[in-house]
């Protein structure tokens, strides 16, 4: 009977365990990368919470869903794209309409491989369809307004395959579309649908590879040099735009694991700051900096989404083991969360990732779910202190660095945070131990040399006759070592 009893509370317990639907039951081993880019423990900013799939949207089920994306109004669309179809939905994630496909010069196109979308702020939505080959504009009642196609130019050979799979439209009305093995950059249209050129192309990274290749190259015959592998920059796997009409784009790596994420202004300049002056790792090196190798091949992060919210928070999507990296405007690591698996919180096949509220939303097109994470109570503190931090309100923002340091010692941008806060009051001296611990050399540096300065003007009462003192007393010196020289001259000439 006893055993009876345990038996039934060892049971009861374990029901009790179960967590409802939507209830957290995995974050994932969070962790952080420190100052010498070695990974170290770290709290969580994000937790997993509710999964979302198609039965709970009332679409049945999803197959092979590519991309995600919120409008102005909290619409949400999903790219089901092996179902063929588009799904608007509401904030909840119920199904208000079903997009198979679209007419366009009379005749009616049904999708075949929807990969991409988005919403302008007329409500216009824009769909890739990368089989297709085309990318179409929808008004609001569903019907094509425009269709953009292969563009006409010598810059793409006749037998290069054009599949777009991402597109962003600016305030101006020009268009931005990525393409899958495109390394000529972003292909851009006019609001009218004319091709205009080609946008912010990545470069190709000078490696020992390259310039090895280069050098055979100079040597080989014209033949043997054309049967050699080209070495061509990488095609942007994925872009996002800001209010501010900034493109964010990643690629999906590139030679040297640096500059996969990009700022492109309108000029197609990367303008994402990072700075070098701090730590013993390259800043522009995005993702885990720890990589992996399997039968010598080396694993790396391998980028396929991006986000840039509103304050200045951008957060990249690394399908290879299903991670979320989220970094401020100079390129500090903030957080890292999700992870690669079958449990709630990780992924099989992370596609695409878009915020919703304060959540993030990462969508797996292998488990054809998406995983709702939301801010944990540290996270929640981080966000506030980054919001006052990136508008110059360091002071406001001390107090949230102090007890961020509580729950993560290692958190540097921290460290810095309060040094400027400290330098703004004028602490210039109680700013350089924060400093140091930052690894932040331009931030000591400016505090050591208003220390100086500071010293200089507190002493300069006793300074100045002190340095009066010297210069007399070197004058002297100078002119007696000059009438001892004069006098061992005049004996010298006397003999």
């Amino acid at each position: 009977m006893k055993r009876y009893s345990l038996v039934c509370m060892a049971v009861l317990l374990t029901l009790l365990c179960v967590p409802g639907y939507g209830d957290v039951i995995y974050t994932g081993s969070t962790y952080q990368y420190d100052d010498w880019g070695q990974s170290a423990p770290g709290p969580a900013a994000y937790e997993a919470g509710q999964i979302i799939d198609g039965a709970f949207m009332g679409a049945g089920k999803l197959n092979d869903p590519q991309d995600l994306y919120v409008d102005a109004e909290g619409k949400i669309y999903l790219a089901d794209a092996g179902n063929k179809r588009v799904l608007c939905l509401d904030e909840n994630w119920q199904l208000q309409n079903t997009l198979t496909g679209y007419t366009w010069q009379g005749q009616y196109m049904p999708f075949q491989y929807p990969c991409g979308l988005y919403v302008d702020g007329e409500g216009k939505l824009y769909v890739c369809d990368s089989a297709r080959g085309e990318t179409v504009i929808l008004n609001e009642e569903g019907q094509a307004m425009l269709c953009l196609g292969r563009p006409e130019t010598d810059l793409l050979a006749d037998t290069a395959s054009f599949k777009p799979t991402r597109v962003v439209s600016d305030t101006t009305g020009t268009i931005y579309v990525a393409c899958f093995g495109l390394y000529q950059g972003l292909v851009t249209y006019d609001f009218e649908g004319n091709f205009t050129g080609f946008f912010g192309a990545n470069r190709v990274t000078v490696t020992a590879e390259v310039l090895a290749s280069a050098f055979w190259k100079s040597i080989f015959s014209q033949e043997q040099a054309q049967a050699m592998t080209r070495i061509i920059p990488t095609e942007y796997a994925s872009i996002y735009i800001d209010k501010n009409d900034f493109i964010y784009a990643v690629a999906t790596s590139t030679d040297d694991s640096r500059n996969e994420l990009k700022k492109l202004n309108a000029l197609g300049n990367n303008i994402l700051r990072y700075v070098q002056n701090s730590g013993y790792y390259a800043k522009n090196n995005y993702g885990d900096l720890e990589r992996g190798s399997i039968r010598s091949k080396t694993i790396d992060s391998r980028f396929v989404d991006v986000h840039a919210g509103e304050n200045g928070v951008i957060a990249i999507l690394d399908a290879e083991k299903g991670r979320v990296f989220l970094y401020d405007q100079q390129s500090n690591l903030l957080s890292i969360f999700g992870g690669s698996g079958s449990r709630r919180g990780s992924f099989l096949g992370a596609s695409a990732l878009e915020k919703v509220g304060d959540n993030y939303a990462v969508l797996d097109k292998e488990k054809n779910a998406v995983t709702i994470f939301r801010p944990t109570r540290y996270g929640k503190t981080l966000l506030e202190a980054l919001s006052f931090y990136s508008k110059g309100f360091y002071q406001q923002s001390m107090v949230l660095w102090q007890q961020l340091l509580e729950e993560n010692a290692g958190l540097s941008l921290a460290y810095t945070g309060i040094g400027k806060a400290l330098y703004q009051e004028g602490e210039y001296e109680e700013s350089l131990s924060y400093f140091e611990k930052a690894h932040d050399r331009e931030g000591y540096s400016r505090a050591y040399r208003e220390v100086r300065k500071e010293y200089i003007r507190n002493n300069l009462i006793w300074m100045l006759p002190l340095a009066a003192a010297a210069l007399w007393g070197m004058a002297r010196l100078i002119r007696l070592i000059r009438v001892k020289a004069g006098l061992a001259k005049a004996r010298k000439g006397k003999a």
